[in-house]
C-alpha cells in the first residue's frame, strides 16, 4: 500500500524533503507548537508531518534495503525491469545486480552523488550516449554480464572521476575512438570475456593513469602493442586465454609492466627481445602454451622478475642455466608438462634467492638429480607430488634450510635408498613439514606408508654388520683364490716335462 502512494509525490517534492532531512520541518513543528493555544492543533500538526515522514522513508521498495546514515541502495536480485528512479538522491551507492534492467536511459540523472554503481548482471545492450553525464563523482561502474555490443563514443561522458570499470562478460567486438576520453582517472579497465580481436591505435587514447588492463578470454591473434604503447602507467596487463601464437619483438614496449599474463595462448616461440623492455617485470605468466623449450634467451632481460610461471608446456628437458639470469626469482611453477621427463643438476644453482619451487604433476619425470636443489639455501618450500618419480637422494635437498617438503603420489620403490626420507618422516622435532609417502615397490610394501616401513622391510641391515660381512667375504674370496692358485701351481709341477 505504501508504494502506491509515493509515486503521487512529485519527484521534486521528495528531493526537497530529502535533502533538507527533515531537520528544519521538525524545527517548524516545535516552533508552532510553542505559539499554538489549540492542543487539538498541535496534535493533528504532529499526526500530519509524522505521516509524511513515513511517506518519504517508504520509497525504498520492499525488495531493496536502504540505509539513510550512509546513503546506500541495495536492490540486487529483486526482480527490477527499470532502474527504480524515488530512491535517495543523496546515493553514493547503488546495488542493482541480477535484475532485469535492459535501459538506464534519462533514469541515472536523480542520483548526482553516486560513487559506487553496480549494473552487472541485467540485460542491458546499449548504454546510449550521455547517460552518466551528471556522475561526476563516481568512481565504480559495474556493467559485467549484460548484452552490450558496442560502445558510443559519448557513452562515459562525465565519469571524470571513474577510477574502475567493470565490462567484462559482455558481447563487445570493437571500442571506438574516444570511448575513454572522458575518465582521465581510470585505473582499472576490465574487458575480460567479450569479442575483441583487433584494437587501434587510439582505443585507450585518454587513460594515461590506466594501471590494470584486463584483455583475457577475447579473439586476439597477436598483441594488440598499437594500442598498448601509449599506456604509459601500464603495470598488470592480462592477455590470458587468447589465440596468440608468436610473441614478437616490440609487442611489449611498456617499461612500466609488473605483472604480465600470456596464460593459455598457443605460443609457440617468444622472440630473444620480445621481453627486453619490460626492465621492471615482476611476474610472468607463459603457462599453458606450446613452448617446445624453455626461452631462456628471451628471460635474460628479466632482471627484476621474481615470479615465473612455464607450466603445462611442450619441452622435455630443463637444461643448465636456463634460469642463471634471474637472480630475483623467489618463485618457479613447472607443473603438468607432459613430456617432461629431464632436469639437468644444474638447471636451478644459481637462483639464490628462490623459496618456492612447484614441480609437480609431470608424468614423464622419473628422477631427481643428486645435488639438484641442495645448493639452494634459500628454498623453503618444494613441491614435488604427482610426479613418477622412484626414488628420491636425500643429497638433492637443502635440508637444513627447508620447510615444506610435498612428495605425494609418486610411485616410489621402498628399499634402503628411502630410509634417511622414513626416519625424516618419523621425527617428532623435525623442522621440516613433509608429507608422509606409500610405496608402489616392491610388492610386499604396496600401499604401505614409509613411515611405517621398518629397516628390515626395506633391506637394511646394521652398519657394523654391513662391515663384519664384507670383511668376511674378502677373506674368504682370498683364501678361495690363494687355494685355487697354490692348486694350479701343484698341478703344474706334477705334469711330466717333455725332453
Amino acid at each position: 500500500m505504501r508504494s502506491y502512494i509515493l509515486r503521487e509525490v512529485p519527484i521534486n517534492r521528495i528531493h526537497f524533503f530529502k535533502s533538507r532531512g527533515g531537520e528544519k520541518i521538525e524545527k517548524d513543528i516545535r516552533s508552532i507548537i510553542g505559539i499554538s493555544s489549540s492542543t487539538s492543533m498541535k496534535l493533528w500538526l504532529i499526526i500530519t508531518i509524522g505521516l509524511f515522514r513515513l511517506h518519504v522513508q517508504a520509497f525504498c521498495p520492499s525488495t531493496c534495503i536502504c540505509d539513510e546514515t550512509h546513503p546506500s541502495g541495495r536492490c540486487e536480485n529483486a526482480q527490477l525491469s527499470f532502474v527504480p528512479t524515488l530512491l535517495d538522491p543523496r546515493l553514493k551507492s547503488l546495488n542493482l545486480a541480477y535484475n532485469t534492467i535492459h535501459s538506464i536511459s534519462d533514469v541515472l540523472q536523480y542520483y548526482e552523488l553516486l560513487e559506487v554503481l553496480d549494473l552487472s548482471h541485467n540485460n542491458i545492450s546499449n548504454l546510449g550516449g550521455d547517460n552518466f553525464a551528471v556522475q561526476k563523482r563516481l568512481k565504480d561502474l559495474n556493467l559485467s554480464f549484460n548484452n552490450l555490443t558496442h560502445l558510443d563514443s559519448k557513452v562515459f561522458n562525465g565519469l571524470k572521476s571513474l577510477f574502475k570499470l567493470d565490462l567484462s562478460h559482455n558481447f563487445i567486438s570493437e571500442i571506438s575512438k574516444s570511448v575513454f576520453s572522458s575518465t582521465p582517472k581510470l585505473n582499472t579497465l576490465l574487458l575480460s570475456k567479450n569479442r575483441l580481436h583487433t584494437l587501434n591505435s587510439v582505443s585507450f587514447k585518454g587513460l594515461k593513469n590506466l594501471q590494470v588492463l584486463d584483455l583475457c578470454d577475447n579473439f586476439f591473434r597477436e598483441v594488440p602493442r598499437n594500442c598498448l604503447t601509449i599506456l604509459e602507467n601500464l603495470e598488470t596487463l592480462l592477455i590470458c586465454r587468447n589465440r596468440i601464437t608468436y610473441l614478437k619483438e616490440f609487442d611489449l614496449i611498456n617499461p612500466s609492466l609488473v605483472t604480465l599474463s600470456l596464460l593459455s595462448n598457443s605460443i609457440s616461440v617468444i622472440d630473444g627481445n620480445a621481453l627486453k623492455h619490460l626492465i621492471n617485470l615482476k611476474s610472468l605468466d607463459v603457462g599453458d602454451n606450446l613452448l617446445g623449450e624453455i626461452p631462456s634467451v628471451s628471460f635474460k632481460y628479466l632482471h627484476s622478475l621474481e615470479s615465473l610461471d612455464i607450466s603445462r608446456n611442450k619441452f622435455s628437458i630443463i637444461r643448465n642455466k636456463v634460469f642463471d639470469d634471474l637472480q630475483n626469482l623467489n618463485e618457479i611453477h613447472i607443473s603438468r608438462c607432459p613430456y617432461l621427463e629431464i632436469i639437468e643438476s644444474r638447471s636451478f644453482s644459481q637462483l639464490r634467492n628462490l623459496k618456492n619451487l612447484v614441480i609437480s604433476h609431470n608424468k614423464e619425470l622419473t628422477n631427481i638429480p643428486p645435488h639438484l636443489f641442495s645448493p639452494i639455501t634459500s628454498l623453503r618450500i618444494i613441491d614435488l607430488k604427482h610426479n613418477n618419480l622412484h626414488s628420491l637422494s636425500e643429497s638433492s635437498l637443502p635440508l637444513k634450510s627447508l620447510k615444506t617438503l610435498d612428495i605425494r603420489d609418486n610411485p616410489f620403490v621402498c628399499n634402503c635408498s628411502l630410509l634417511w626420507l622414513g626416519s625424516l618422516i618419523n621425527e617428532p622435532n623435525a623442522s621440516i613439514d613433509i608429507t608422509d609417502v606409500k610405496c608402489n615397490e616392491p610388492d610386499k610394501l604396496r600401499g604401505i606408508y614409509l613411515s611405517r616401513a621398518t629397516s628390515s622391510q626395506l633391506l637394511c641391515v646394521d652398519i657394523v654388520l654391513q662391515i663384519v660381512i664384507g670383511v668376511i667375504v674378502i677373506c674368504l674370496s682370498s683364501v678361495l683364490i690363494f687355494g685355487l692358485f697354490y692348486f694350479i701351481c701343484r698341478l703344474l709341477d706334477k705334469t711330466p716335462k717333455i725332453p
